[in-house]
């Protein structure tokens, strides 16, 4: 999404009108999921795609009507039958479009793609922001290339190209310059064997051990398996391969995470050259993050009580210009939540015409007034399972507003890694929200204990992943009128 930025600022600043496409919703079987965008100018498509073919060709369309009216809009393209605007497609799914245009001289865009930039650069989570929705932006996953010979010179292209952040490490200065990885975000001299020293690693980073002639393969190997990453790539035969696992293991790595390393790297497709070799790994590495992509989530918000310790009603009060249900709706987002539950009681009908939104459903809980939040949670997560259940459940109260996209991001990274529970903790204290798979999701609905939600996360100890945080908004309950005025200022 970083170079889809750079395109948009690229284009404002030479004066172009432009119209971002933006997959809102779909439904069935269609070409490209949420959140896959199209950057379209008076020229035609500039960057990205909505799906091709002829679902594409009707979104370019009404997308040059929007720019020559100076308009946004939102319209929903049928790939069998329904929808507003047929396209003869047979996928037969919906897919629901929102096309926001942008005026060359629109200084709230500029600033706002300026700011996403920045945030995904470094490694953050960001979003944009449009009039009835935000969009949330992963940053890219880092690349780690450790060797700067031929196999990382020719891969290096082809990771920026698909969206990775590419760093390049090496010993030797005449191989660690910027001219020979133009593509790289980063090219490192260093010592390879204090990595600690240059990196902090991420459980989303991705490393590729192609040293030269091996030498530093083992002592790099050794210190990448002592941390979470999503994928460990080292060059070599199964001969090699069978050698470094021995002083592995003797270095006290267990089997596990030997049996997670990618070795020999790269997909098996005959590869002899550099050139190939660096597509076979590319094409592997792409295979290991769409399937830790397609991990879907959904969330649960119970909101149905009766706000009697504020003397208002929460969730309709204004914070930052916005009802305070609304806040914690865009930290849902921001966390790329998929279908939202929201389980109403007291002021039911107010509350669910200010949160009313594509990707949000509602719940009623009619006995609000004489149960506690399990009972909410309950009937939301009934509803959320019942039909196409997500891979993971977030539970997040109403009343907790001020959740940091980043805080979002590390949930989402402890479930690819296959926490059945994860829980942020700020200062040593846990906060919400709470992710569940879907067999712990299962068990909360199932469960009939004592003290509520609480009680069963007690139960389940050994499940649980701790993540400590700076985010302070993990622990923000508004429930009193102090809590109000501290947090809305």
């Amino acid at each position: 999404m970083i170079t889809f930025l750079e395109a948009i600022k690229k284009h404002m600043e030479q004066g172009e009108d432009l119209l971002l496409a933006v997959v809102r919703e779909t439904e069935g079987s269609v070409p490209r999921g949420k959140g896959a965008a199209m950057l379209i100018g008076s020229s035609g498509i500039l960057k990205g795609s909505v799906g091709g073919g002829a679902l594409e060709a009707a979104v370019l369309k009404t997308a040059q009507d929007c720019l020559a009216e100076k308009r946004s809009a939102s319209l929903t393209f049928s790939l069998g039958t329904g929808g507003q605007i047929p396209t003869g497609m047979i996928c037969g799914g919906t897919a629901a479009v929102w096309l926001q245009y942008i005026r060359s001289g629109d200084r709230t865009w500029q600033e706002q793609c300026d700011q996403a930039f920045l945030l995904l650069k470094d490694g953050c989570s960001a979003q944009l922001s449009f009039d009835p929705f935000s969009l949330p932006l992963d940053p890219p996953d880092r690349a780690l290339l450790f060797g700067g010979g031929h196999i990382a010179k020719a891969l290096t292209p082809i990771l920026a190209s698909v969206d990775f952040r590419v760093v390049v490490m090496d010993e030797r200065p005449e191989f660690a310059i910027n001219e020979r990885f133009p593509n790289a975000s980063q090219v490192v001299c260093g010592d390879f064997g204090h990595l600690d020293g240059v990196f902090r690693f991420r459980e989303n980073d991705y490393a590729v051990v192609v040293t030269s002639g091996h030498v530093h393969d083992f002592e790099v190997e050794e210190q990448l398996l002592r941390k979470e990453l999503a994928y460990v790539g080292v060059i070599g035969s199964r001969k090699k391969t069978a050698a470094v696992n021995a002083k592995l293991k003797a270095a006290g790595i267990p089997e596990e995470k030997l049996a997670q390393v990618h070795t020999p790297i790269g997909l098996d497709i005959g590869a002899v050259t550099p050139e190939e070799i660096a597509v076979s790994i590319a094409a592997e590495m792409i295979a290991v993050r769409a399937n830790r992509r397609s991990r879907t989530f959904g969330a649960v918000v119970p909101a149905a009580g009766l706000s009697s310790r504020m003397g208002a009603f929460k969730p309709l009060l204004d914070l930052g210009g916005k009802p305070l249900i609304c806040r914690t709706l865009d930290s849902l987002r921001a966390g790329g939540c998929g279908k939202i539950f929201i389980v109403t009681g007291h002021r039911a009908d107010e509350l669910e015409a200010a949160a009313a939104a594509p990707d949000v459903h509602f719940v009623r809980n009619p006995d609000y007034a004489s149960t506690g939040m399990l009972e909410s949670v309950q009937k939301g997560l009934f509803e959320l399972l019942r039909e196409d259940p997500p891979d993971f459940v977030i539970l997040l109260p109403g009343d907790v507003p001020l959740v940091n996209s980043d805080t979002m991001h590390a949930l989402k990274e402890a479930a690819r890694n296959g926490a059945a529970i994860a829980r942020p903790s700020h200062q040593g204290k846990a906060g919400h929200p709470v992710l569940l798979d879907r067999a712990m999701a299962e068990q909360l609905l199932a469960y009939r204990g004592e003290e509520g939600v609480r009680g069963f996360l007690r139960g389940h100890p050994d499940g649980t992943v701790f993540l400590e945080t700076d985010d302070p908004g993990i622990l923000t309950d508004v429930d009193t009128p102090e809590d109000y005025q501290k947090w809305n200022k």
